[in-house]
């Protein structure tokens, strides 16, 4: 491995086996969470920098556990590429590509009730599949949550938390600042990792899934109705968060379950309750009122719902990518993603029977720098756009010649050399 491991730093360049690393996205458990690029296979990967390990007996922990942490197959779970250990500094690799997670997709804004449900019965079933397997995760957050191009979420960092060690003579483990919201009481009070803790995690980013920010001290410590819930799904937030491990849902799967139900009980409540004899007299006139417009004019078709697009960035560098949601459409329309103002598809997309898209999409390596219109399109037209600003990509620094090497009597046959991606294209599959 290249680069400055004595600084628990993997720089652009450093190289992990076949994986060559691009840049440092996140903290991760005990470590860094880095976008490599596998040079055989030529996809791009998550990495896992495991610096917490640094142990002769935290390593060996690892080396026996990471192999079952590597048969575990979820949809829902990240597949792992590739394990083992570098200069003393464990390493995981994921088959995917973790330049977004849910905490970029949710922070500050949320999601609607019906794909926030659809996102959280997928990770609530790949957590409970891992418990029911022995596992937990230790560190469960919106940030250790990938999300493939369309949209499925992706767990990493199952199992590993665990491994950390809490010795006087080791680096402790501690999760990232910005996770702590998402750690249960008896984890960071006493280094309780128990399956009940992963249901708390869980239950904070149910929370954050749907107002957009995480449980603070004040909600924990409250009572009642959760700003912008309603009563009923602001109790079952309040069950998974409970400080007593026994308070919380028995799984991850039941308190969505409980969510979904809660959902419809709150948007029953908001339905007006009127006396009956309101309602009968208003169901009379709403006859009389409908048979006059009825003989005096023809019926009209209710408008449609007026489409709409958000990106998850107002500016990004050539070749970055970024997250794409269309509301308001047609259900189960199928469509185009185009970049308008540089003509060309960059995705394309199908809503659910709510008219609700959601797709990661690609900018081209090679779009202008400046101002550009990314828009859903159908039918020969384009129905809703959004503006984006694209900004040149920084060049990635060189790696330092070699010297020539000096004259011989005889020449000597040079080893091929080893192509690196020069940018973040994907090749295009075979045929």
């Amino acid at each position: 491995m290249k680069g400055a491991l004595a600084e628990w730093h993997l720089g652009p360049g450093s190289v992990i086996d076949r994986f060559e690393v691009n840049e440092y996205l996140r903290p991760a458990p005990a470590g860094g969470e880095y976008e490599g690029y596998d040079r055989t296979l030529h996809h791009f990967v998550t990495i896992l920098a495991l610096r917490a390990l640094s142990s002769a007996e935290d390593r060996s922990r690892f080396a026996s556990a990471a192999p079952r942490v590597a048969a575990v197959r979820h949809a829902s779970i990240a597949p792992v590429a590739a394990l083992g250990e570098s200069e003393e500094v464990p390493y995981v690799v994921y088959d995917c590509e973790g330049r977004s997670s849910l905490e970029d997709a949710v922070r500050g804004r949320g999601m609607p009730p019906e794909p926030a449900l659809r996102l959280l019965a997928k990770v609530a079933d790949a957590i409970d599949s891992a418990h029911q397997r022995g596992f937990v995760h230790g560190d469960l957050s919106p940030s250790t949550i990938l999300l493939s191009p369309d949209g499925q979420p992706l767990v990493v960092g199952l199992g590993l938390a665990p491994l950390m060690s809490r010795g006087a003579d080791h680096i402790p483990f501690v999760p990232d600042p910005s996770s702590t919201a998402f750690i249960a009481p008896e984890e960071t009070q006493r280094g309780e990792i128990t399956p009940a803790s992963d249901r708390y995690s869980f239950a904070a980013i149910a929370y954050e899934v749907l107002t957009g920010s995480p449980p603070n001290a004040q909600v924990l410590s409250g009572s009642g109705k959760i700003a912008g819930l309603g009563p009923a799904t602001s109790r079952v937030l309040r069950s998974g968060l409970a400080s007593q491990s026994e308070a919380r849902w028995g799984s991850c799967t039941a308190m969505v379950d409980a969510l979904a139900g809660a959902m419809r009980e709150d948007a029953g409540r908001r339905r007006p309750s009127w006396p009956g004899w309101l309602i009968a007299g208003t169901a009379i006139l709403a006859v009389a009122v409908g048979l006059l417009l009825w003989a005096t004019s023809r019926p009209t078709t209710p408008a449609a719902p007026t489409p709409a697009i958000s990106l998850s960035d107002t500016a990004i560098e050539q070749g970055g990518s970024l997250l794409v949601t269309g509301s308001g459409l047609p259900a189960n329309q199928v469509g185009t993603i185009e970049l308008e103002s540089n003509p060309q598809q960059i995705g394309s997309f199908q809503a659910d029977q709510n008219g609700y898209a959601n797709v990661r999409v690609t900018i081209p390596a090679n779009t202008t720098p400046g101002g550009h219109v990314v828009s859903l399109c159908w039918d020969s037209m384009c129905h809703a756009s959004a503006k984006l600003t694209v900004t040149e990509r920084a060049a990635s620094p060189s790696p330092s010649a070699s010297p020539p090497p000096a004259p011989s009597p005889s020449p000597s046959p040079s080893p091929p050399a080893t192509a690196s991606p020069a940018t973040k294209k994907s090749p295009t599959p075979s045929a």
